[in-house]
């Protein structure tokens, strides 16, 4: 009897066992049906040429680029970018191939050596990709891979075009192997004690931008100076400057941003021209001979930072003639109006921008005097700011008394006064308000006043104002008690 049974049971569990075997050959069979439906669907993007799809990949990465042109410098910038790179080529096989085989995707990258393990293989990886494009690149130097990362970027000089080098080390760079004509070379920023050697082979036919922040030797920059046009100066020490600009008389554009830290040291050369300067900012912590030894005489926009000493002010003003037409005083301390003989050589100012801490009644009074009428006391003809376009006063007290000054002026400018041209902007930022701290409050103690809690509020000037679900019991009974003490 045990021995049918068993029987019996084998003979269903292999009847079951094929039951299986045909749903598993039928389920089979209908997969491969819905991968041949798939496989015939075309879609729209896989029939773009590789061309267009790969102009398509190149705006997106530009769109979401990691690197827009000298932005602030991020350690894992490259990692960010890479993955980025790999998520596109993820897709499929298509994209993957056009992602390796489009060069523009590969010519921008900013790495920190010190946090990207093997840095210099890595670029020896991503440059060659670019495809001799220009190439921009902001790298962070460190001592121990700064020669190797080096040998890297100056085997593809010739594709220079924005470089961006920082280090926190004493780096000597050579560019004895660097090609001998870098053609899309155009921008150049150091930060911090980097020299360049060996260049005096280099042609840079559209390099004219110079940004630097390292101490100001003369023999770090083996580079040709003579065509530089725009350059900005940052640090802590003065030292070479003047003869720095002796080495750039093409500029039309220089910021002057330094701090001496040190001593003040005489220039050993004590004035230099720039026939072709147009723009100046200046920074005052600079020392006064470097301005006093600037001989610009077709300036035409002045730039401060602060106000330095008014004499030499006066007499750089002197020295531009009658060609500023842009004058900007940025987070002044003083007011630049509190001595005006300076101001007075200025009379071919178009554009005004005053940025002032501390305004008082008196200053308005004295600037709405001098755009209307001319300077007090002076021959006012000769003084008034006949050519002045545009206004900008920046710092404006909210509590300003005498506000038709500043309408009256408008007014008067407005219509051709005198034969003076016409003010058609007027641009007022005034200071910011203390922050009102009563809604703050008032919004933190209303689940109090659900409570039972009896809040007052005492808007100064506005009518009080009483919070709660019930009057104030207390009050109440003090306005009854005054009223029978009236009635008694």
């Amino acid at each position: 009897m045990a021995a049918a049974v068993i029987r019996f049971n084998i003979s269903a569990l292999e009847h079951k066992i094929t039951s299986l075997e045909e749903q598993l050959a039928a389920t089979r069979s209908e997969l491969r049906r819905e991968k041949e439906l798939l496989s015939d669907i075309v879609y729209p993007i896989n029939t773009l040429p590789p061309e267009i799809l790969s102009r398509i990949l190149v705006r997106a990465h530009a769109d979401f680029s990691e690197y827009q042109h000298f932005a602030i410098l991020d350690s894992f910038s490259m990692g960010r970018g890479l993955s980025y790179r790999l998520l596109l080529a993820s897709v499929c096989k298509q994209w993957r191939n056009v992602v390796w085989s489009t060069c523009e995707m590969w010519t921008r990258v900013t790495v920190h050596c010190g946090r990207v393990k093997s840095a210099s293989e890595a670029l020896q990886t991503w440059l060659p990709r670019s495809g001799g494009l220009p190439v921009d690149f902001s790298i962070i130097l460190v001592d121990e891979t700064a020669d190797a990362v080096w040998d890297v970027l100056v085997k593809h000089s010739a594709q220079w075009r924005h470089v961006d080098l920082c280090t926190a080390d004493s780096v000597t760079l050579s560019l004895a192997n660097a090609a001998s004509t870098l053609p899309f070379f155009e921008t150049l920023w150091l930060t911090g004690d980097v020299a360049m050697e060996d260049g005096e082979h280099i042609s840079a036919p559209n390099w004219h931008a110079l940004k630097i922040n390292v101490p100001f030797v003369l023999y770090q920059l083996a580079l040709p100076l003579a065509q530089i046009t725009s350059l900005e100066l940052n640090g802590q020490s003065s030292c070479g400057i003047l003869e720095m600009l002796a080495l750039m008389p093409e500029l039309t554009s220089l910021v002057l941003c330094v701090v001496e830290t040190e001593r003040e040291q005489e220039p050993t050369v004590s004035s230099c021209f720039l026939s072709q300067l147009k723009s100046l900012h200046y920074n005052t912590a600079l020392p006064v001979a470097i301005l006093a030894g600037l001989h610009p005489p077709l300036l035409s926009h002045l730039s401060f930072v602060d106000l330095p000493s008014f004499t030499p002010i006066g007499e750089l003003i002197a020295r531009c003639g009658c060609s500023i037409r842009s004058l900007s005083v940025q987070n002044s301390s003083r007011n630049p109006l509190q001595a005006m003989t300076w101001f007075k050589g200025l009379p071919t100012l178009q554009t005004l921008d005053f940025q002032v801490d501390n305004w008082r009644r008196k200053d308005f009074r004295t600037f709405h005097e001098i755009v209307t009428m001319g300077w007090p006391g002076s021959d006012s003809e000769k003084t008034k700011l006949c050519d002045l376009e545009a206004i900008t006063l920046r710092g404006c007290p909210r509590d300003l008394a005498e506000s038709w000054m500043l309408t009256d002026l408008v007014e008067r400018r407005w219509s051709w006064v005198d034969g003076m041209s016409r003010v058609h902007t007027l641009s007022l930022c005034f200071a910011q308000q203390p922050r009102d701290t009563m809604p703050i409050v008032k919004n933190d103690l209303d689940k109090f006043v659900d409570l039972g809690l009896k809040l007052e509020l005492d808007d100064g000037p506005f009518a009080r104002e009483r919070l709660g679900r019930a009057p104030f019991p207390q009050f109440e009974e003090n306005e009854e008690e005054m009223d029978v003490d009236s009635d008694s």
